[in-house]
């Protein structure tokens, strides 16, 4: 397969002008439109890998031609996405109706007539982005000369989307110490808000057992007779034993 005659270094120099200002998916979208006029490819879809570590479509190449926004799952490619991934080795596939790393795509490949496939891993120094897929139709092959050329308009690719990852993950970062912040105010507030009634519990609860024994010595010094009374040995026994939980269980949620 050739490449146009124009010279790689003009079209990635004329990418990079026309991504410029643009916005993220703006720039996406460009670069898969010139990433298949450059390779010659029939078809160019760019997969991200998200914060949730999820594999998304975020731009194809005809329009219309890929489920943009769609999360690749097992069913449909994400295990050998995430394989080309983290081996940061390209993967060519030829004849992928039949490759079994391509079994997911069997039927689209038959359709489509997809005769080949290049899958370009896209990271940045050890932070995985995601991958460029090449598709060439009706018997045109991808020629391995070429290939490192299709390097480097992954390299482009890579450029603007570490960019927007990084920013995405300070975003995120910031936003997760924000809810942080605000969980440890939420938290001092129910602190306090528990603490003080606890303190007004706590305090009439040793008043509560002072009155139990000043009761238990008063009867037993003014009325010895019903002192010796098992009935009321058991009431003051029962006084003493809900005011030992209700003291143990004040201890306990002052310490939570």
């Amino acid at each position: 397969m050739l490449f146009p005659e124009k010279h790689l270094a003009e079209e990635l120099v004329e990418m990079i002008k026309l991504t410029s200002g643009k916005t993220y998916k703006q720039a996406l979208h460009l670069f898969a439109v010139k990433s298949a006029e450059i390779s010659g490819a029939d078809r160019v879809c760019i997969i991200i890998l998200n914060l949730k570590k999820q594999l998304v479509i975020k731009a194809g190449f005809p329009v219309g031609a890929h489920p943009i926004n769609q999360v690749i799952f097992s069913e449909i490619g994400e295990s050998f996405l995430k394989q080309v991934m983290e081996c940061r080795k390209y993967a060519l596939v030829n004849n992928p109706a039949e490759d079994v790393r391509t079994a997911y795509m069997k039927e689209l490949a038959r359709s489509q007539n997809i005769t080949s496939l290049l899958f370009m891993p896209l990271y940045s120094s050890d932070e995985p982005l995601g991958v460029l897929v090449f598709d060439f139709t009706a018997g045109k092959r991808i020629a391995r000369e070429n290939i490192r050329r299709m390097q480097n308009l992954a390299d482009l690719v890579i450029v603007t989307m570490a960019a927007e990852y990084k920013k995405r993950k300070k975003e995120k970062e910031w936003q997760h110490s924000e809810r942080m912040v605000a969980l440890g105010e939420n938290a001092a507030r129910t602190a306090h808000s528990i603490r003080n009634p606890l303190m007004t519990i706590g305090g009439f609860s040793k008043r509560a057992e002072r009155l139990i024994e000043s009761a238990m010595k008063l009867i037993s010094e003014k009325y010895p007779d019903i002192a010796e009374e098992n009935s009321l040995n058991e009431i003051f026994a029962k006084l003493k034993g809900y005011h030992r939980i209700i003291s143990s269980d004040i201890i306990r949620i002052e310490k939570i």
